[in-house]
């Protein structure tokens, strides 16, 4: 996980409302036969204490083109990626997720 600080005079930084850039790396067998879809991960947003309340949003940028993949929506701050199809021999897939979270105070 990377987070972002910016110095006190960058407004450009400032006004970029990206706090965090998270990578996960996931290796998936060969897989032959899905009667049902397969979990592969969970994506959660958390929060420090109790301060505000707030909603997420997720949303796929790009990588599922070929629709291997669907994502529920597991509860208001969470996400479940699922594999839907089968997947036979070498594949690579970088799927780029984007979280947003929206606040009382503000909306990121």
């Amino acid at each position: 996980m990377c987070k972002r600080e910016c110095r006190p005079h960058d407004n450009i930084c400032h006004m970029n409302n990206t706090n965090t850039i998270t990578y996960q790396f996931l290796s998936i067998p060969t897989v032959k036969v899905l009667p049902v879809p397969m979990v592969v991960t969970r994506i959660r947003a958390v929060t420090l204490g109790n301060m505000w309340a707030f909603k997420v949003h997720f949303e796929v940028l790009h990588g599922n083109e070929e629709q291997y993949f669907d994502f529920i929506q597991g509860s208001k701050l969470g996400v479940v990626l699922r594999l839907t199809r089968p997947i036979f021999g070498p594949k690579h897939f970088l799927v780029k997720i984007q979280l947003k979270v929206f606040t009382s105070t503000s909306h990121r």
